[in-house]
């Protein structure tokens, strides 16, 4: 009787030959990974205002370019096929330029560009904070209030202020403010608390033992000429709290009683900031 085995092995070379037929055993061409150049984004200033005007060019195609709209937008296009990954630079007069690695064909991307020279707003404050007219569900005393800011820097375009004038719960006393070269940005909320476990809570001004008055929000300054005087729109919450409580644990914030809050969200109330 023959053997069938020469006649099984043949058949399985044939079946492995057609299979080999579908692959290519050549490497792709450098070519192959290369594709027109398409960027696209938004340019804002370290206070997240839109930068107009900035110029935005690619390392690997010189003379493209792209110059930002009114609302910091930009596409850079261009025929010139580049690797998935370029290099963009951002230009601007009065701000430092970025240089950074983008992936070719990504998807749009913020950039924020610090101004190369910024205000000088370290020093001691008198700040008032004054609710929006149409908070009429606060009482008088939650109103406006007064303290003392004593603003030192944080880094080459920010400060942090520790509040004083008033009995200011410890640990929810601190403000921060990010500073460009014509206004300045102010963060109404605990900066420790933000530090600790990343929480956004409220600036704490105990009025007595049992009620206090709280802050929380953002303040943009108006375009700003001099800082011997401040003005700036806060975008907030401004809460009266007639039953206070004392915390679980320690440094977290005050609490208020089922019922004892009283609040008036706004992005008209005020801040006003004058050096002493």
């Amino acid at each position: 009787m023959k053997s069938w085995l020469p006649f099984a092995s043949a058949l399985t070379f044939a079946f492995l030959c057609l299979g080999c037929q579908g692959r290519s055993t050549t490497a792709p061409s450098p070519a192959d990974t290369k594709s027109a150049l398409h960027l696209s984004g938004r340019v804002r200033d370290n206070l997240l205002r839109p930068l107009f005007s900035a110029t935005v060019t690619v390392t690997e195609v010189p003379g493209a370019l792209a110059i930002t709209a009114a609302d910091g937008s930009f596409t850079l296009s261009d025929a010139s096929f580049v690797d998935a990954t370029v290099t963009l630079n951002i230009s601007k007069d009065r701000y430092v330029p970025i240089s950074v690695k983008r992936p070719n064909n990504g998807g749009a991307t913020d950039f924020i560009m610090t101004p190369t020279d910024v205000l000088p707003i370290d020093g001691l404050y008198t700040v008032t904070f004054t609710a929006d007219d149409s908070c009429t569900q606060l009482p008088a005393a939650a109103r406006s209030r007064t303290y003392e800011a004593m603003f030192g820097p944080s880094s080459r375009t920010a400060v942090v202020a520790q509040l004083s004038g008033a009995d200011l719960y410890p640990s929810y006393d601190k403000i921060s403010a990010t500073i460009s070269d014509n206004a300045a940005r102010f963060y109404v909320a605990s900066v420790d608390a933000d530090r600790w476990w990343g929480e956004d809570d409220p600036i704490f001004d105990r009025l007595d033992q049992t009620t206090y008055v709280s802050f929380d929000g953002i303040a943009l300054s108006s375009v700003l000429s001099s800082t011997a005087s401040i003005a700036a729109t806060l975008d907030g919450t401004i809460a009266y709290c007639s039953a206070s409580q004392d915390p679980v644990n320690k440094d977290y914030p005050l609490r208020c009683a089922s019922g004892a809050l009283v609040q008036c969200k706004s992005s008209q109330h005020h801040m006003m900031l004058t050096r002493k």
